[in-house]
């Protein structure tokens, strides 16, 4: 399969993907979802291999209409899709940015399953993802417990994460400042 050819091609059929315990169906095999902790929304993520396609999923669980905004980025090719339906696909290479692409999300009441596709052809591949609330920035739940800790209580590391993230989003956060 030609890079072109893997950027334009589904390999999963984005409607049936609603349960990441259930493993998907590629070219006849079955492979199963693999969490990735590290992986802190609204930080830059690094991937190296060359000519790759992976997807990320998300369920998001509303107890009552609201409207979020996701952020995507990536090097190569990207592609987006909320309960089976695609909302963004790009193809071309870009440098990865924070807010490279915006999305609304209107999301009723109930569950809801997004699914991104990032296609790199090149050894390094860069890709951003951030699910907000549309009328601002409010932190993930893994930075507002950063948040929440004391200096002295974070370890270099997720000191560094909570800079990222204020380095990433300063705009948006000064009710949080």
């Amino acid at each position: 399969e030609t890079a072109a050819e893997a950027i334009r091609r589904d390999h999963v059929d984005p409607a049936t993907i609603t349960d990441p315990q259930q493993p998907a169906s590629v070219d006849g095999k079955s492979l199963a979802w693999e969490e990735r902790p590290g992986w802190i929304d609204g930080n830059l993520q690094q991937v190296r291999s060359d000519r790759t396609a992976f997807y990320l999923y998300r369920r998001l669980s509303v107890s009552e209409a609201t409207e979020a905004r996701l952020s995507v980025g990536a090097t190569d090719a990207i592609r987006v899709w909320l309960n089976g339906r695609q909302l963004l696909s790009r193809d071309q290479p870009l440098p990865t940015a924070a807010c490279q692409h915006e999305i609304d999300l209107p999301l009723p009441a109930g569950e809801h399953h997004l699914l991104i596709k990032v296609t790199h052809i090149s050894w390094e591949c860069d890709f951003y993802t951030a699910l907000s609330s549309k009328d601002g920035v409010a932190p993930p739940p893994s930075v507002k417990a950063l948040i929440e800790k004391s200096p002295a209580e974070r370890s270099e590391e997720k000191q560094m994460q909570l800079a990222n993230f204020f380095r990433t989003h300063a705009a948006g956060l000064e009710a949080y400042q």
